[in-house]
């Protein structure tokens, strides 16, 4: 945020673009405050619009719908989804065609619309299936979570609890690998401290003998 005080007084839109979207996304991924947050995507849009990155502005406008509809807002929400659907279905990468057929999912399944939210659910997933980007792997386990809640609501036991069991499988996974991670670096770092002592205790070595 403090940041975003020095940015707010250049004339660089660029970073006050990008300043108040990841602002937004603290807001909102961690939960801590959605009308913060989607006060600051607009900000973003806004400025991001000023220099036409189209990108950027379709990622901030999924990302405040989601925001938008985790309070209830769908009236407004829909409108910011539709503005983006032509782009997304003919340039978006996977990741924000995942995104984009969720939240139609998201909005028609609580109007109850069973057969559209089901349709677009299922697109979805169908790209979750394309998927072979490792970090992409969280917003797949969360689709196939609403799936599986979807399926639940319509009381079709068998293929919520099947998408459940996906969704739990992936979630292991994500851990594992996070984990692997985790012990990848720690290792790293013993490495180099070792490294370092060894260098600290030559150069004390050389020094004694100079």
């Amino acid at each position: 945020k403090k940041g975003l005080t020095y940015a707010n007084k250049t004339n660089n839109d660029t970073i006050k673009g990008w300043l108040n979207n990841n602002l937004a996304n603290v807001y909102c991924y961690h939960e801590v405050n959605y009308e913060e947050g989607i006060k600051h995507y607009k900000l973003g849009i806004q400025y991001s619009q000023k220099f036409n990155d189209i990108s950027e502005i379709t990622f901030s406008k999924m990302n405040l719908v989601s925001a938008l509809f985790k309070v209830g807002n769908y009236a407004e929400g829909i409108g910011y989804l539709n503005e983006v659907k032509n782009y997304v279905d003919s340039e978006g990468d996977i990741e924000a065609k995942i995104t984009l057929n969720s939240l139609y999912a998201d909005y028609y399944n609580q109007l109850n619309q069973d057969d559209k939210a089901e349709h677009y659910y299922l697109k979805s997933l169908e790209y979750c299936f394309d998927n072979k980007v490792e970090f992409i792997n969280s917003h797949v386990s969360n689709t196939y979570k609403d799936i599986s809640n979807f399926y639940f609501k319509k009381k079709d036991f068998v293929k919520a609890y099947g998408f459940l069991c996906k969704h739990d499988s992936l979630q292991d996974l994500i851990y594992n690998e996070e984990r692997t991670k985790e012990v990848s670096l720690a290792g790293q770092d013993i490495e180099k401290n070792e490294a370092k002592r060894t260098i600290e205790k030559i150069e004390a070595e050389k020094a004694i003998q100079d």
